[in-house]
């Protein structure tokens, strides 16, 4: 083994020892994390935010000498994705804000662009979807960045605006079936396993009247894998519900502070502030 790798696998354990004093660990997704870093270069990248700071070194620094500002901290590719607003509209955006901090602005455009340059270094046969060349997503990323500084901010609803992005982001048949499995695909858990208050809080989140309720293991993202995760799915009028939980901590940018005493307030402030058609089902409790 290797200095840097020795010198990573010390940082790994150093921040799940930080991490687990915020929330007890689920060492079974920890595993599967390990695993699926070694899948790519961008996969890792998705993996080791708590490093993130540690790789911020190596830019340029008149690019960090810029105002600090409350960031998504962990942005990426994958970091977007859809949800419904309160007019049941389709809206599409950042929907992970785990590793919200203070830094400076420039942060979420270099990892940003670092994650397209990873992921359109994929061979072709593995890449989710088309890719733009590394220059021209780098070029796009800083083009659409300026742009939304131009005007007044607005969410990307996709109804009457943006039809390309909303048929990109459709779920269709098959694949819809699918998501259900993976929803599903953690492992049936016992209702009794769980802490009651978390218990309480999935089933008290689903609409009034769901039946035939059962819970699972959740196994999802990369970032935070690792942290304790569960899902109620039930039945609703004919069709399936589901809610998920996911343990809470404050973004790694906070190592090695602990006794937080409110992990999730940099979330709170993101959502809040943010320009967004809020999900309607997202709440944000102690932990």
């Amino acid at each position: 083994m290797g200095k840097g790798e020795d010198s990573f696998r010390k940082a790994a354990r150093r921040y799940e020892k930080w991490l687990g004093s915020y929330c007890r660990l689920d060492r079974k997704a920890l595993a599967a994390k390990d695993e699926r870093m070694a899948e790519s270069a961008f996969a890792f990248l998705r993996g080791t935010f708590f490093r993130w700071p540690y790789y911020l070194k190596a830019v340029d620094a008149r690019i960090l000498h810029v105002p600090t500002v409350l960031c998504v901290g962990d942005i990426h590719l994958e970091n977007y994705g859809t949800w419904r607003d309160d007019e049941g509209r389709l809206v599409w955006g950042i929907n992970d804000f785990d590793e919200a901090a203070e830094l400076p602005f420039t942060s979420d455009l270099v990892r940003l662009a670092a994650s397209a340059l990873l992921e359109g270094a994929k061979p072709p046969g593995t890449r989710k979807g088309p890719m733009l060349s590394g220059k021209a997503a780098v070029d796009a990323i800083a083009a659409g960045y300026q742009d939304g500084l131009s005007g007044r901010p607005q969410p990307f609803v996709l109804e009457d605006q943006h039809p390309t992005l909303r048929n990109l982001a459709i779920v269709r048949g098959k694949a819809a079936v699918r998501e259900w499995e993976k929803i599903c695909g953690g492992g049936v858990i016992k209702a009794g396993s769980l802490d009651g208050s978390l218990h309480d809080l999935l089933l008290t989140c689903l609409p009034s009247g769901s039946d035939g309720v059962r819970l699972y293991r959740r196994q999802a993202g990369l970032g935070s894998l690792g942290r304790q995760r569960y899902v109620a799915v039930a039945t609703w009028y004919g069709g399936l519900v589901a809610r998920e939980a996911k343990a809470a901590a404050p973004s790694a940018v906070r190592m090695p502070k602990t006794g937080i005493a409110n992990p999730l307030a940099d979330y709170r402030r993101i959502e809040a502030l943010g320009f967004r058609a809020r999900d309607p089902h997202l709440r944000l409790v102690d932990r």
